[in-house]
């Protein structure tokens, strides 16, 4: 819908979160010279948690948290100025409540296309209304700093919007935690989907001497995660396309099964298949994912056989596999 009704132009045109280049390619035909950004890895594209340089416009896919959204449009509008930022995405994405978002930030907001369920706004002059909203325009802007209660104890803690469990500790991770034991001492451990780091950080806790390395798909909870996780290596990768070839003694994931709102093993069954090549002679893949999700079979099939579910409860399921 958004490459059939983006407006004609004729600069420069930051586009965000089109990861199928489909926007990208109708903005060159209509005029724009396209330049894309995204926080996320795709494949062999790596993300960068911010975006650099100036374009007179810019175009987000909706994201689906809407810390996520101000989170874009003021880096768009970092970039822009006052120049116009468009946000396309479906009627099931909830676009329809967008603009009270958007207002927030721009003064006027209109919707310049309907098509097939799916709307494009745009606003505009960004920080120039009545009540003036400064532009959060650097990654730092975004930071925030809570207290994590970890099961070994409490520690200062930072996140940024958009980033998985807002940050915090999200029930499936705790039944996690609550599941490993201690790691050997010097362990070398992979935090898969690190997020901003609470796995890590807690085996870190039990045991100072192990080596970690911290590998997600997005650069932002990466930034998170390396400052909650001193001395971590810092991997940002979509699954293992651009992770090195480091073999370790214990693999630990609390792994995304989603692609917005549809059910998507890719990135566990990449973890899994991937994963059973990279432990070391004894090592172990530990996992936590909703009961449903049948990883006894993908473990199976990667050559784990070792397979043994070691906690569960009516949503969540703690899987070790050797």
């Amino acid at each position: 819908m958004a490459a059939e009704t983006l407006p004609a132009g004729d600069g420069t045109l930051l586009i965000m979160g089109d990861d199928a280049g489909m926007l990208s390619h109708a903005a060159r035909e209509n005029g724009w010279q396209p330049r894309t950004w995204s926080r996320w890895c795709n494949g062999t594209q790596v993300g960068t948690p911010w975006p650099e340089g100036r374009a007179d416009a810019a175009a987000i896919r909706l994201p689906k948290a809407k810390a996520a959204l101000r989170f874009a449009m003021h880096a768009a509008a970092a970039v822009v100025g006052d120049g116009p930022v468009y946000v396309y995405g479906a009627k099931d994405e909830g676009i329809r409540s967008i603009p009270k978002v958007l207002c927030e930030l721009f003064p006027r907001v209109d919707t310049i296309a309907i098509k097939r369920h799916c709307r494009m706004l745009v606003g505009r002059g960004a920080g120039t209304g009545a009540e003036p909203v400064t532009v959060r325009g650097a990654l730092d802007d975004w930071a925030q700093t809570t207290t994590l209660a970890l099961p070994s104890g409490e520690r200062p803690w930072l996140s940024y919007p958009g980033v998985f469990a807002k940050g915090g500790l999200d029930a499936g991770t705790r039944m996690l935690l609550d599941a490993l034991p201690a790691p050997e001492p010097r362990a070398r451990i992979l935090d898969f989907a690190c997020g901003s780091g609470v796995i890590a950080a807690e085996l870190r806790a039990r045991e100072a001497s192990i080596s970690v390395d911290l590998l997600d798909a997005d650069t932002v909870a990466l930034a998170a995660a390396v400052h909650n996780v001193p001395g971590a290596r810092r991997i940002a990768s979509d699954a293992w396309a651009t992770a090195p070839k480091t073999k370790y003694d214990w693999i630990v994931s609390n792994p995304p099964i989603h692609r917005g709102k549809s059910e998507d093993f890719s990135a566990l069954t990449a973890l899994i298949d991937d994963g059973a090549k990279r432990l070391h002679a004894g090592g172990a893949l530990w996992l936590v994912v909703q009961r449903q999700v049948p990883v006894q079979r993908l473990f199976h099939q990667a050559g784990l056989f070792d397979v043994r579910s070691v906690a569960e409860d009516g949503r969540f399921q703690v899987w070790r596999g050797q």
